[in-house]
């Protein structure tokens, strides 16, 4: 088996097995101008869909069809996702604001100011992007995304904060929210062990995201830290789905035991 891709599975039964997962999680890899893209990349797709909808596809087409898109700048249904991942100019309708103008904002000087504040990768440096199940990906992704509940949301962060502390920030920016406050987000800061970030609009309304779901993004240089802070947190008590304690009480918070993760779950340690 690849290599690459038994790290890949590893590393999804590891999400899996913390968050209880509804949709499978996702690996991005963006391919930078120039870098040489592989056979096992992906294929490009028969017809144009917006970015969040591939990562929708990806996640949750992957129990059957097992899809890995390669994608290019003319494969995008919705042309904001490859401005936001640097395989084009952004807009310029978004950037002036223009675009939402009295329809998310009241004046275009209001809408403009919301949209100076989406991150994006610097135009014109990627080729394409892959987007595949992250079990099934057979190429180092640079970004791990997965549609998480609020209740995992929780776990997220004491994760992520385990060995940072501070206050766990998010943002919001009307639209792009999986695009540019997921994606880009978790790309061009290196330094934040996982992003968390509210769907847009337009990613419930077209691209899958229901009601329920939030969007988590972990840069995989952050990925193993990721994974230490949910291991840590699960060995003092916290756990996901929450438990609830109705009548007798079993006190599940402690302090950190003797004993590793990996003795208590070795499977996934395992390939």
């Amino acid at each position: 088996m690849n290599s690459i891709l038994e790290k890949n599975i590893k590393r999804a039964r590891q999400m899996e097995r913390h968050l209880r997962l509804t949709t499978m999680p996702v690996g991005i890899r963006l391919w930078k101008n120039r870098e040489s893209i592989p056979d096992g990349a992906g294929e490009r797709p028969s017809k144009k869909h917006s970015f969040c909808q591939y990562l929708t596809m990806a996640r949750t087409y992957a129990a059957d069809v097992q899809p890995t898109f390669l994608l290019k700048a003319d494969d995008f249904s919705c042309l904001i996702g490859p401005g936001m991942l640097g395989i084009t100019e952004k807009l310029e309708s978004i950037l002036s604001g223009e675009h939402v103008e009295q329809i998310h904002f009241e004046s275009k000087e209001l809408a403009k100011s919301t949209m100076d504040t989406l991150p994006s990768v610097p135009p014109h440096t990627m080729q394409g992007v892959t987007v595949a199940a992250l079990e099934h990906l057979t190429v180092e992704p640079d970004i791990v995304f997965a549609a998480v509940y609020p209740g995992m949301v929780n776990r997220i962060m004491d994760a992520s904060l385990w060995y940072t502390g501070g206050p766990y920030t998010t943002s919001y920016g009307s639209l792009a929210g999986i695009c540019s406050s997921a994606a880009a987000k978790a790309y061009v800061d290196e330094s934040r062990v996982s992003v968390v970030a509210f769907p847009c609009m337009g990613s419930r309304r077209w691209g899958g995201m229901t009601d329920m779901d939030l969007a988590l993004a972990v840069n995989i240089k952050q990925f193993d830290r990721f994974i230490k802070g949910l291991e840590n947190t699960w060995l003092t008590g916290h756990s996901y789905p929450v438990a609830v304690h109705l009548g007798e009480v079993y006190e599940t918070h402690h302090p950190i035991p003797a004993e590793s993760y990996s003795s208590v779950y070795p499977y996934c340690y395992e390939h």
